[in-house]
């Protein structure tokens, strides 16, 4: 989609979102250097001949005053946006904060049947890992033992040694099945009937690293086995990997 054209159609979605709301989605797709609003824009002032809003905050800026200008009704959302990222996060206001918005996409798309604007958005919401897409999911289960591979960012044997060492930090349905699913979902105008439902089994685990390569030698890093469908059992991936179930314990 031409950026121009998606900036005047994300202005109008914006006027239909809290204040709050509008904040932290702009926040979330500037977060990435190849995202829409960090790519280079002179859409207001064309007179300028250098790009002014290369890496997203001056776009950003703008936007929320172009909004606010045109927005004579505050907009109460009831969430904590405060507390939907950083060290405080509480998932439960994420899932809330997340839902609120697919809401809106919906109703959106609904008025002014847009789905090639609505894929794009939603495709540039999920863009970095502080995105409520990607930060919905809370630690709920660690293995019992750390693996023998370090397999945790950049560290080595010879870093300090953290509780992660040995572990990695694993979605137990892959963030690519949950995000496609609930992109679906605002598509087929079916939030409020699926969102819970996809959500029910959405939490990462703290993995033996060792197990975690298990998950790439069967080709399932980021897919789900075959026929497997939301209200099956999630840790079938596991199991098909040859995960041996009885280490894993609540986190």
């Amino acid at each position: 989609m031409d950026k121009q054209i998606f900036i005047i159609k994300l202005k109008l979605f914006l006027e239909t979102i809290s204040s709050e709301a509008q904040n932290r989605i702009l926040d979330d797709m500037k977060r990435k250097t190849t995202a829409i609003l960090c790519q280079e824009h002179v859409i207001h002032d064309p007179n300028k001949k250098k790009p002014i809003s290369r890496y997203g905050t001056p776009m950003k800026k703008w936007l929320m005053e172009e909004v606010s200008v045109q927005t004579s009704l505050k907009i109460n959302d009831s969430i904590n946006w405060k507390v939907t990222k950083g060290k405080f996060k509480k998932y439960q206001e994420i899932r809330k904060a997340l839902k609120y918005l697919l809401m809106a996409v919906q109703e959106f798309n609904l008025k002014n049947k847009e789905n090639d604007f609505i894929k794009v958005l939603l495709n540039e919401l999920n863009s970095n890992r502080e995105s409520l897409f990607k930060s919905c999911a809370p630690l709920t289960y660690k293995s019992k033992f750390p693996g023998n591979k370090v397999n945790v960012g950049k560290r080595s044997s010879l870093s300090k040694i953290t509780i992660d060492v040995g572990f990695t930090k694993e979605h137990i349905i892959p963030t690519k099945i949950i995000f496609n699913s609930l992109k679906t979902s605002v598509l087929e105008n079916r939030v409020e009937s699926g969102f819970d439902f996809i959500m029910k089994d959405n939490f990462q685990v703290l993995l033996n690293s060792d197990d975690d390569e298990k998950l790439n030698k069967v080709g399932l890093r980021s897919n789900m086995p075959l026929n497997w469908k939301f209200g099956d059992d999630p840790f079938q991936r596991y199991s098909q990997a040859g995960i041996d179930l009885s280490t894993i314990e609540p986190y």
